[in-house]
């Protein structure tokens, strides 16, 4: 049965996905194979008008197109055809015919930290306004939206937007809702573009002026890609907007003045600049829909503000926690007064600890009792009393304990902000809609994973994976190149023999101090780090734990190899 190269290419990582047609392109017009430089210098050179040349400058830098290759490899759509070579296996070209017709979109590829994706759209003119970076939805996300529109029947401007409000209006981004420069609503002004584009390709057509129509390979187009349609797929954009430009329009229809839309927009801008560099763009857009940033501390409606981030251990969620705390606050990190807050759960930790109890005093050779105001309590107390700013609350280890008999009847507030519950102390609670609880949970530990469903049901679950490419850019060396390729091969032979909440973190590469300099401190990592982890995941299986030690130095060994053969390229030339 043939492989279907939609479906392989679609599974990709957005990064991968981005070159994955360009890689697979340039060495099928090379003959079915090439060498690694004039492969990437090939697609440079097509591809060069599509992004600014200080992002090519850092895409080779980083070596991105290196990256993806590694990717398609593991997916047996390229193999080695010698030293230095890229060559396309069968099931590489059959993918690259099955996706023969689809474009190739780069408008994600940024460095981190600049302002724009580097999208071919057109951007809005430059002004003296001051502006902020937004995440918002690319041209290519709106061409089948748009196309849906034309297909219903919608045939002028208005139609389309209202059909493209309706139908996909949840899962727009905040940004997509800012006013540009140009005083547009940002998604409007990107979906017309669609339609500009959708006209070049024949899918659209503009028979006489305001009126648009699906045209038959609009239709066909349609009938081939709606059922895989995502938008969020392509939700990776990032554009200028002005600060406090005018009202920001929010998914709830709530109107706002220019002195809130300007504290929105500082307090989104904050967020964003605090997390781009240090969050993908996709967990940044998963953040935005839970916490709604765009609606200020204390929005008219409440908004249940839960997340856990679960995953492997070693992946990094604590400090994703923190991180995400900061960019909300301002502040520094977690302290007993300030508006973040640490507490850890276990097993013997309970609702007197962390709500309210009584607590025994020994005092003057007397025993009494005192009451003990838990964190939650006092935390929900204090962001009370200043709900036009942000509080956060980080539970550590949170399926440790037993999290319903923690929080008691307080799993009913968190989902419901602003009302009053009763408490247990014959007083009274409110969990404010400014109160942010974040939650982490090792996803690998069988004995508390299962949360409790009425816990569960009040949480978003954010997960968090290895990220090996995080590896290279903390170390940009050939052995952090070499670390990170090998932690991706390990953890895909993990995932196939066991499953992947046992993959291998990347925190194992980035301890405070560690080197990645040789070859030598790779093993090191092996022997006293990864090689014990394994050994008890695969307990009593020795050959198992060899087989994954042969898959490490296999991929250690090739890619210092090409790394050597690169600099030797580089020295030549």
């Amino acid at each position: 049965m043939a492989d279907d190269g939609a479906k392989i290419l679609d599974e990709l990582s957005p990064k991968d996905r981005r070159w994955a047609l360009p890689i697979l392109r340039t060495i099928a017009a090379l003959g079915g194979a090439g060498r690694r430089k004039e492969v990437v210098e090939r697609i440079h050179a097509e591809h060069r008008a599509l992004l600014p040349e200080a992002t090519w400058t850092w895409i080779l830098k980083s070596h991105r197109i290196e990256w993806t290759r590694m990717a398609l490899r593991d997916e047996e759509l390229l193999t080695s055809g010698g030293h230095g070579i890229w060559k396309l296996t069968d099931r590489g070209r059959r993918a690259l015919a099955e996706c023969e017709d689809d474009s190739v979109d780069l408008s994600g590829e940024r460095p981190p930290g600049s302002a724009e994706g580097g999208e071919r759209a057109p951007e809005v003119e430059p002004t003296r306004v001051p502006g902020e970076t937004v995440l918002r939805t690319s041209v290519s996300g709106f061409e089948i939206p748009a196309l849906e529109a034309l297909a219903a029947g919608a045939d002028d401007h208005s139609k389309i937007e209202a059909f493209i409000e309706k139908q996909y209006g949840r899962k727009l981004t905040p940004g997509d809702r800012r006013l540009g420069f140009n005083g547009k609503v940002l998604w409007q002004y990107t979906a017309s573009w669609a339609l500009s584009y959708l006209k070049k390709r024949g899918q659209a057509q503009n028979p006489s002026r305001g009126q648009w129509a699906i045209t038959e390979a609009g239709r066909q187009r349609l009938e081939e890609e709606k059922k895989h349609f995502s938008l969020p797929k392509y939700q990776t954009s990032r554009t200028s907007v002005p600060i406090g430009g005018g009202s920001v329009a929010g998914a709830d229809g709530v109107e706002t003045s220019d002195d809130e839309a300007a504290a929105r927009a500082e307090q989104i801008q904050q967020f964003d600049t605090a997390l781009k560099d240090v969050v993908s763009p996709e967990i940044l857009r998963k953040l935005h829909h839970v916490l709604r940033v765009d609606l200020g501390a204390a929005p008219s409606r409440a908004v249940p503000r839960n997340i856990i981030f679960s995953g492997p251990p070693g992946t990094g969620k604590t400090w994703l926690a923190e991180a995400v705390a900061r960019a909300l606050t301002g502040e520094e990190g977690p302290s007993e007064e300030g508006r973040i807050r640490l507490v850890q759960f276990h097993p013997s930790y309970g609702y007197e600890d962390f709500i309210w109890g009584i607590r025994p005093v020994l005092s003057d050779k007397r025993t009494g009792f005192k009451e003990h105001r838990g964190p939650f309590l006092e935390i929900c107390e204090d962001a009370n009393e200043e709900q036009d700013r942000f509080f956060v609350l980080i539970i550590d280890e949170i399926n440790r304990g037993d999290p319903a008999r923690i929080f008691g009847e307080l799993l009913y507030a968190l989902e419901y902000r602003n009302r009053s519950v009763a408490l247990a102390s014959g007083g009274t609670l409110v969990v404010p809609p400014n109160l942010v609880v974040l939650g982490t949970m090792n996803s690998v530990d069988r004995s508390v994973a299962l949360v409790d469903y009425a816990l569960r049901r009040r949480f978003a679950f954010l997960r968090v994976d290895p990220d090996p490419e995080l590896v290279a850019d903390v170390h940009p060396t050939p052995a952090g190149r070499a670390a990170a390729r090998a932690l991706g091969a390990l953890n895909k032979q993990i995932c196939a023999v066991a499953d992947p909440d046992h993959q291998l973190g990347h925190s194992y590469f980035l301890s405070a101090g560690r080197l990645l300099a040789e070859r030598a401190d790779l093993a090191l990592i092996w022997e006293m780090e990864l090689e014990p982890q394994l050994t008890e995941l695969f307990h009593g299986q020795a050959d198992r734990v060899k087989d994954l030690y042969r898959v490490w130095v296999q991929h250690v060994d090739e890619t210092l190899a090409e790394e050597a053969e690169e600099q030797e390229e580089a020295a030549a030339s």
